[in-house]
């Protein structure tokens, strides 16, 4: 085909993939930081609870990999609602 040359697509094509993956990593990052707004927002409800279960996940540990654990704790309020919190040990 007179003049096409198929490397002149290769910068483009690279400068388009640069945009769209910088896109969704600013998207993200914009969507991260207003549901963390939003989440700041909400009122703060205080109501009695008791911890009805205690559980731990561990996953890996197998071969060369290390293991990570997590914990959760289950909270039942006094309306018999339960709410499972991921509890993170620093």
């Amino acid at each position: 085909m007179v003049g096409f040359n198929e490397f002149s697509f290769v910068p483009t094509f690279i400068s388009i993939m640069f945009f769209i993956v910088f896109g969704v990593i600013a998207f993200t990052i914009v969507k991260g930081i207003l549901q963390w707004s939003k989440n700041n927002n909400e009122p703060l409800l205080t109501v009695p609870a008791k911890v009805v279960t205690k559980r731990s996940n561990t996953s890996g540990g197998s071969g060369n990999s290390s293991a990570h654990t997590s914990y959760y704790v289950t909270f039942e309020v006094q309306s018999g609602d339960r709410l499972e919190i991921n509890y993170a040990l620093a």
